[in-house]
């Protein structure tokens, strides 16, 4: 993403179609994206996800944000990364949530109506998105742990071991 004045707004806008908004679901106004089919790639898929999704909170940090929005956009992606840890209902939730798409229009609202326009964003939100990519971190972690061991109980149980 390159930075530009928008601070590469435009362009996330344009990752959170692909991400929350490609495609229709028939008979609803839900749409998904990528982020619901690589969450359903055990182990890695929500690691994926959740690091692209990570493109906001860069975006969010380039506009300088006030904190009380870049707080809300990590909790909306932290959510998104635990919804989507629970076996098939996740993924059924993770179309419902949306956090790119919830993220966008934090930001939008933002800058339609910037109550603090020239906030600083400090080295504290660094921090903040520091500890986030380890959350998605240790969510991948345990995934694949509890992914290594279903295989192994799968093949115990159909006597390959």
């Amino acid at each position: 993403m390159a930075h530009r004045g928008d601070g590469g707004l435009e362009s996330y806008r344009r990752a959170v179609v692909w991400l929350d908004g490609l495609w229709p679901i028939p008979g609803t106004n839900l749409r998904f994206g990528y982020d619901a089919l690589l969450g359903l790639v055990p182990g890695i898929g929500d690691l994926v996800a959740g690091l692209l999704s990570c493109a906001g909170l860069v975006v969010a940090m380039r506009l300088r944000v006030p904190a009380w929005v870049f707080l809300q956009m990590v909790w909306n992606l932290t959510l998104d990364l635990l919804i989507g840890e629970v076996p098939v209902a996740g993924d059924v939730l993770d179309v419902v949530w949306q956090a790119n798409r919830r993220n966008l229009t934090l930001l939008d609202e933002w800058r339609g109506n910037p109550a603090s326009a020239h906030a600083e964003a400090s080295a504290w939100l660094w921090v903040i998105v520091t500890l986030f990519l380890l959350l998605v971190l240790v969510i991948a972690g345990i995934s694949v742990v509890v992914l290594i061991w279903s295989v192994r109980e799968i093949l115990s149980l159909a006597g390959v071991t």
